[in-house]
């Protein structure tokens, strides 16, 4: 995740019972925590400017760096050689129960994309229609078709699931507040919560709006964990100020940004029918065209993106079993 100060960063952790490993890890777990500390700013600057609703391809570098995070956890276990159970945690419980949740998350994420495929092809079907004949009701049965997207793409959505997602940091509390317990390592609390948070971003952009206000509710980090904190409320509170703000639980179109432009450019193909210029027609089918391909890339982004944390989940749970299942037969 890249070069970094470890000085700068955080103070030493303490780990107790962890014998020699101690200053070694020490030295692995502030340099993985001060990375995701940048990689948090970083995806937090690029919300900046612009205008309202997220883009596709902010979503896919959030879903890069849940994959980035996931491979930099797992090296940091690998090459310290963490024992299954270290300062009261049991490590592979955590990653298992912590990796299982992000599976879902990402069949979530899937689910939610669905409909939004099937728009892209209606969307050009009918683009294709209005070219050929600027004059039939072609428009109206695409304004149909955006009702029915709207409908689909947040009403229909599982609750259960959201639910799944709220429950990916184990210390939630009721709220959205999360507390640091007592004797908990930083390491696994920084895993936990920065999946949590990042995942709640993008379900409340793709799926369907939920409250994410982590300035309010204060969840407590040690002082140890200034940086990544601040970076990780720096990145929650620009989301806030770039998306749309809903009340939770309303259904009505999700706010990408790319189906924005594609919305709006439908609006401007009725308004040139009315004119019955078709030279003002033809242009504003192209551009019509020009958008939904925009939608359609960045949504083939996303879904690989999905796609690439889901096997490197996959991957990691089976390096995972395989390594401590190692260990336990040494001891045997």
């Amino acid at each position: 995740m890249g070069r970094v100060v470890l000085s700068k960063c955080l103070p030493a952790f303490k780990f107790r019972g962890a014998g020699n490993l101690s200053l070694n890890y020490d030295e692995y777990a502030r340099g993985f925590c001060c990375s995701l500390s940048d990689d948090l700013e970083r995806l937090g600057k690029s919300l900046v400017g612009g205008g309202s609703g997220l883009s596709l391809k902010w979503a896919a570098e959030a879903m890069d760096f849940l994959k980035r995070m996931q491979i930099g956890f797992f090296e940091l276990v690998e090459k310290m050689k963490v024992p299954m159970s270290m300062d009261g945690e049991d490590w592979l419980d955590h990653y298992m129960k912590q990796t299982v949740a992000l599976l879902d998350f990402c069949n979530l994420l899937k689910t939610a994309i669905s409909p939004i495929e099937r728009y892209c092809m209606v969307v050009e079907f009918a683009a294709r229609r209005i070219d050929e004949d600027p004059y039939n009701a072609e428009i109206e049965k695409l304004e149909a078709e955006c009702g029915e997207f709207d409908r689909i793409s947040g009403g229909n959505i599982d609750q259960k699931y959201l639910q799944e997602v709220k429950l990916l940091g184990s210390t939630v509390v009721p709220g959205t507040g999360i507390k640091f317990k007592k004797g908990t390592n930083p390491v696994l609390y920084v895993v936990k919560i920065t999946v949590f948070i990042v995942s709640l971003l993008l379900v409340s952009a793709v799926v369907s709006p939920v409250s994410i206000d982590i300035d309010g509710d204060q969840p407590e980090f040690p002082q140890m964990m200034g940086p990544f904190a601040s970076s990780l409320r720096a990145l929650a509170r620009s989301f806030r100020e770039r998306i749309r703000r809903k009340p939770e639980g309303d259904s009505s179109a999700i706010d990408v940004a790319e189906h924005e432009t594609v919305r709006r450019a439908i609006e401007d193909v009725r308004a040139q029918l009315g004119t019955e210029d078709r030279e003002n027609v033809l242009r504003s089918v192209e551009s019509l065209k020009t958008k939904c391909g925009d939608l359609k890339e960045g949504l083939e982004a996303f879904s690989s993106a999905v796609d690439e944390v889901f096997e490197e989940v996959i991957k990691g749970r089976k390096k995972m079993m395989g390594m401590f299942s190692d260990s336990f037969v040494k001891l045997l």
